[in-house]
């Protein structure tokens, strides 16, 4: 039969504030000591034995500690597994252009492309930014080699040799 009185955790009435304070948990009763293995052992004593309804398994075989490698070996590739294609961006075709030109010594073609391909890579984000950046330098070389060539024609032409 329930009482009023018998709860586990008894309803207190309403506080003060008007609302109702939590439940508190039961208080030992007198004569109540905790189960030995729950017990706090005491320093340098030895843990009590856990005896009683729940039995503690003792291990029956030891099983040796797996040495785990932070890095495995590169041959280890699950079977299957390609990968991610690679995000490549297309490459500029005046910065191929430019470089070509260039290698061909054609003297103020490779300089224009270089430089309408460089704003266009800045503007998309093509690749072919070192193409281009080997177009322009190669044709201001060659404009430089033109200059030099045409200098040595005229101080030859000049001197009368």
């Amino acid at each position: 039969m329930h009482t009023p009185g018998d709860d586990a955790f008894p309803t207190p009435g309403p506080s003060a504030y008007g609302r109702t304070p939590a439940p508190q948990p039961p208080q030992p009763q007198p004569g109540w000591a905790p189960r030995p293995e729950y017990a706090q052992p005491e320093y340098g004593a030895p843990a009590p034995q856990a005896s009683g309804y729940y039995p503690v398994a003792q291990p029956t075989q030891q099983y040796p500690v797996q040495q785990w490698n932070a890095y495995p070996p590169a041959t280890q590739v699950p079977m299957g597994w390609v990968g991610p294609p690679p995000i490549v961006a297309p490459t500029n075709v005046l910065a191929i252009i430019s470089l070509v030109s260039a290698l061909i010594a054609i003297p103020l073609l490779p300089v224009i492309l270089g430089h309408l391909s460089l704003g266009q890579i800045n503007r998309t984000g093509e690749g072919g930014r070192g193409m281009a950046i080997a177009g322009l330098v190669l044709g201001y070389l060659s404009i430089a080699g033109w200059f030099f060539l045409l200098l040595l024609v005229l101080a030859v032409g000049l001197s009368g040799i």
